[in-house]
């Protein structure tokens, strides 16, 4: 008998990380539905299944108002980055005229503005 649960217990183990793995999968691809329908289908015994939807619709806009902080995030991120590059390319334009040595610093700045209009 205890064997017999030991590998019940095994086989269930096995089951839930299948599951799990499984809705992980489907959130990576960004597959609400076939999430929703996992998440419905693992729902315990004795659970209504309205309660069981509202978690999901609730699961949803959590996931729905997280992808769309990560989108601002990574706007924010590519913004800073073009910045930085805009600078670095400004500075780069302004150095080499700068090394001529027969430039005014008025050239420079106008050189390092034109090239970071330029880049921009």
């Amino acid at each position: 008998v205890a064997l017999f649960h030991s590998r019940a217990e095994r086989a269930a183990a096995k089951t839930r990380e299948v599951d799990q793995k499984d809705m992980m999968d489907a959130l990576k691809a960004n597959n609400i539905e076939a999430y929703r329908e996992m998440l419905l289908r693992r729902a315990p015994a004795g659970a209504d299944e309205l309660d069981v939807s509202e978690r999901a619709e609730a699961l949803e806009g959590f996931l729905t108002q997280t992808e769309r902080y990560v989108q601002t995030i990574s706007e924010k991120v590519a913004a800073v980055k073009m910045q930085q590059q805009v600078a670095e390319a400004a500075s780069r334009a302004a150095e080499a005229l700068a090394a001529r040595g027969d430039a005014t610093v008025e050239e420079i700045e106008s050189e390092g503005r034109r090239a970071a209009e330029a880049k921009a």
